[in-house]
């Protein structure tokens, strides 16, 4: 098996599991909207809003970074499948094309926005 071939496979893992650390995140989130709701129905409190809020923004935050790390990867591992066999410059800092990504775009990108903008609705809703 060729350097490129193994590295390829490498990039390809470390994407799966950047994808499952965000699925991760997202059931975590969601379970964590759920685990609040059924506390509040139970204790009647107003201090875990803020909390709660917070807490979804920070997994907002981490989601986001993933979501970017994930893109990162897809374009390494796209620029390593054009690269010749023999000679490949396979490290990630070496790719030119990787610099036009913002990441600030991840975190307001439709799917993610809309995953944790309607988890806050939704918590919102319940505790308003």
């Amino acid at each position: 098996m060729s350097l490129k071939s193994k590295h390829l496979k490498f990039t390809l893992k470390n994407i799966m599991r950047v994808e499952q650390n965000s699925f991760i995140t997202k059931i975590t989130s969601i379970l964590f909207i759920g685990s609040l709701v059924i506390f509040d129905r139970m204790y009647s409190m107003d201090s875990e809003v803020f909390i709660a809020i917070a807490l979804v923004i920070f997994l907002w935050v981490i989601d986001s970074s993933l979501s970017y790390r994930k893109e990162l990867y897809r374009k390494h591992y796209d620029h390593i499948k054009t690269l010749p066999e023999d000679g490949a410059d396979l490290l990630l800092e070496n790719n030119t094309s990787l610099q036009k990504n913002d990441p600030l775009k991840f975190f307001f990108s439709k799917k993610i926005f809309a995953f944790y903008g309607i988890l806050i609705l939704i918590f919102l809703l319940f505790l308003g």
